[in-house]
């Protein structure tokens, strides 16, 4: 999510918890009315949008939902590049040798809270390094 927002759903969503800071805390929100399963959650696909559609499913009447939640107002300010690191997916040391390549990702820094403007940004060039067995 390149550090825009995590959603966390209960079985039955009658609730949601958000948060912006990579899971650090979260927010609680009521969704008044509401009994059906959660079955996929949509985020757009820009890396700026703070939209996402969840597909719900209703047991009691066997209906299929859609339920869209817009979190754009919960963010006042937009990011600028040093609320912004470089690093490489899938481990915590940012420097580290991932599939032949380090350095080659933007990460909003978990303590900031801004609208992300990633799509402003120049794109990373990877730095090529050595595989190893490990």
């Amino acid at each position: 999510n390149y550090g825009s927002i995590l959603l966390g759903l209960p079985n039955i969503l009658n609730s949601l918890y958000y948060s912006f800071d990579l899971g650090h805390t979260w927010t609680y929100m009521i969704l008044d009315g509401n009994s059906s399963i959660p079955i996929k959650i949509f985020p757009d696909s820009t890396s700026s949008s703070l939209l996402t559609t969840i597909i719900t499913f209703n047991d009691n009447n066997k209906e299929w939902g859609f339920i869209k939640i817009d979190f754009t107002k919960t963010l006042k300010n937009d990011c600028d590049p040093n609320n912004y690191e470089t690093y490489t997916p899938g481990l915590h040391d940012k420097f580290t040798c991932f599939q032949g390549q380090k350095g080659f990702s933007y990460r909003r820094k978990h303590d900031v809270k801004c609208k992300s403007v990633l799509d402003k940004f120049p794109q990373i060039s990877p730095s090529i390094c050595p595989c190893t067995q490990d």
